[in-house]
């Protein structure tokens, strides 16, 4: 049956009247729809500001029900929040011309990251890191796996070229320190400068190739044990957006080692949520990845120890 015109609309079926009150219009009383389009009314944005506006004016006291009534608007607030979200999301999948394709599977939705044009760049940079970090087994469980790798590759590329400018600086601000302490002549600092520079320009080059090397890698272990029910492109979106933990490249000491950690453990989590693969293949899977990675660079790390120390301690 087709909804009436006013069905849910606060301001028709619960108007405010010449006192500042509102009231319900008595023909609501013979709707045999009132209950539903009552409900419905009161959980839109307006309906919610209503209900904030009754708690503000009711009396409290004590303690306790100051909590109760904190706890209230609280709940309220997050409510409508959600509400507005799944609305826009709503009316994105509605977009085929804007997102055609991303959403094949029906309660699987783009990432905020994809739906920036519609959230913002900043809220759909921030909602996504925030949702990488903190809860990634609903931000993986809940995401298309579909829709391409453009849109994964170039967040992995923001934020991991971010995250490995930081871990470069720190890097270069210790082997400065020692280049000073060891009164190192200055034709040696323009070298070091020129070499800074040079990996700082190239590094979104490497955070790229390390994307598709390592979403390759995953994937044939995955096939191997059979833990990939996905397409490639769903490991890639794992990987590509796992570079948000980059970003604790920017603390000092132990920022390299708390990426290191909390990005294995969202590997993990995202792999066996988009794959719908068991915690032991996706964990083998990464381990077996870092293995074979650890064996391939280690003549890279070498060389870099080689070329690195001895600057480092001239003088």
């Amino acid at each position: 049956m087709e909804k009436k015109e006013c069905f849910g609309v606060l301001d028709k079926i619960f108007p405010v009247n010449k006192s500042g009150l509102r009231e319900i219009v008595p023909e609501c009383f013979n709707c045999s729809d009132r209950i539903a389009c009552l409900k419905e009314a009161i959980a839109t944005k307006e309906g919610v500001e209503m209900r904030l506006g009754i708690l503000e004016r009711a009396p409290t006291g004590g303690l306790m029900n100051r909590i109760r009534r904190w706890s209230q608007k609280k709940e309220l607030s997050l409510h409508a929040e959600e509400r507005e979200e799944k609305k826009r999301c709503e009316e994105l999948f509605d977009s085929q011309e804007e997102l055609k394709g991303t959403e094949e599977v029906k309660g699987y939705k783009a990432s905020p990251w994809e739906r920036r044009s519609d959230l913002g760049l900043w809220q759909g940079i921030y909602r996504t890191f925030n949702s990488v970090l903190f809860s990634p087994k609903n931000f993986f469980g809940n995401m298309t796996n579909t829709g391409g790798i453009k849109e994964p590759l170039a967040f992995g590329l923001l934020l991991g070229s971010m995250g490995t400018m930081f871990a470069l600086f720190w890097q270069f601000l210790i082997i400065y320190g020692q280049i000073n302490s060891a009164g190192t002549p200055i034709p040696d600092k323009v070298v070091i400068d020129f070499l800074f520079m040079g990996i700082i320009i190239i590094s979104p080059v490497f955070v790229i190739m390390y994307m598709f090397i390592t979403s390759a890698v995953i994937y044939v272990f995955l096939a191997v044990f059979r833990g990939g029910e996905r397409s490639f492109e769903g490991t890639f979106r794992v990987v590509a957006f796992s570079q948000a933990t980059r970003i604790l490249e920017f603390i000092p000491l132990i920022g390299e080692l708390a990426d290191w950690c909390w990005n294995l453990l969202v590997l993990i989590i995202g792999l066996r949520s988009i794959h719908g693969t068991s915690y032991v293949k996706a964990i083998t899977a990464v381990l077996l990845t870092l293995i074979l990675k650890g064996l391939t660079f280690l003549p890279f790390f070498l060389i870099k120890s080689i070329i690195l120390t001895p600057m480092a301690f001239t003088g």
